[in-house]
């Protein structure tokens, strides 16, 4: 039989689900790389391309929902639970612990909130996180399904997640999100994709090993998307390519500057060529698109005062 262990309570922690969290609740990593963005005295310009970089006009399936905390758990005809087998857990911060002697269903619970979520079993080394491998019942392989009671903060009641099978297959399940006020549509309309990305609802005894006893490289990628390292190196690769994009498009322009530089120097009977030259060899300088041309003829360049504009190639 599987019971569980409430986290003791002080009188400062929130009483409830819907208790709001505390003023300076930790930030996600991106979150605070935003939040310090927003104080720094780079240039607008420089802003607007970190914010980019980390996706700020990309949809990430961003949710306005406030935290959700899971309430309990049911299950039935899922991996090592045939009739229906119930879950409550405590919604609020803290942890819960579950206990119970082998073969009592403590793995496949911990399983079904995975799937439940995101229908893949990613923590499952080796294997195709959408296979499932014996995901079924063996004696109950009828109608299997997951249904997963959510408390949101703000909202008066619990909200359910459901997810059922339409075959066999383990890649065909289904699943929807009932919350009361707002109706049911499919979870994927819930915009959790990057909160279950960056925060995983279940840790197998082989992630939790890597990051305590692996090899640093292991547990570097071990805990890389929890911590959210995925978005920011994702973010500091595209800067560092557009960077590279800057870099060689200056060295294009600088390397064709010479040839530029001759051509306009065979136009100097050209208004338009001793104002080009004007503007290239005079750094900050600006000339007038109304000049006249006798006005230019005084300004422009012949090969003998080349050296005014710098050395002339050739």
């Amino acid at each position: 039989m599987t019971v569980t262990e409430q986290p003791q309570q002080n009188a400062d922690e929130p009483t409830g689900p819907l208790a709001q969290n505390p003023v300076g609740q930790t930030l996600s990593l991106a979150g605070l790389v935003r939040a310090r963005l927003g104080e720094a005295s780079l240039p607008e310009p420089a802003k607007a391309l970190v914010r980019e970089a980390l996706g700020e006009n990309q949809a990430r399936g961003t949710s306005s929902l406030g935290r959700v905390y899971l309430d309990s758990v049911a299950v039935n005809g899922f991996r090592g639970i045939g009739p229906r087998a119930r879950l409550a857990l405590s919604p609020r911060p803290g942890v819960n612990l579950v206990v119970g002697r082998n073969g009592s269903g403590k793995s496949s619970l911990a399983d079904a909130i995975e799937v439940g979520f995101t229908g893949t079993r990613a923590h499952r080394p080796g294997q195709d996180a959408t296979g499932g491998g014996h995901w079924a019942n063996l004696h109950n392989a009828e109608n299997p399904k997951i249904e997963l009671k959510l408390a949101i903060e703000g909202d008066t009641g619990p909200s359910t997640l459901t997810r059922t099978w339409t075959s066999e297959e383990f890649g065909s399940s289904e699943a929807t999100f009932r919350r009361p006020g707002h109706g049911t549509v499919p979870v994927a309309d819930a915009g959790w994709g990057t909160a279950l990305a960056d925060h995983r609802p279940f840790l197998s005894y082989t992630d939790l090993d890597l990051m305590l006893t692996g090899k640093p490289s292991q547990r570097y990628d071990a805990i890389a998307t929890i911590l959210g390292m995925e978005l920011l190196s994702s973010a500091i690769s595209g800067l560092s390519a557009r960077e590279k994009a800057l870099a060689g498009t200056a060295k294009e322009t600088r390397d064709a500057l010479p040839g530029l530089k001759e051509a306009l120097y065979a136009l100097e009977d050209d208004d338009r060529a001793v104002q080009a030259l004007l503007a290239v060899d005079t750094p900050g300088a600006r000339t007038s698109t109304s000049s006249t041309r006798s006005s230019s003829a005084s300004l422009r360049p012949t090969r003998a005062d080349s050296r005014s504009f710098g050395s002339r190639p050739g």
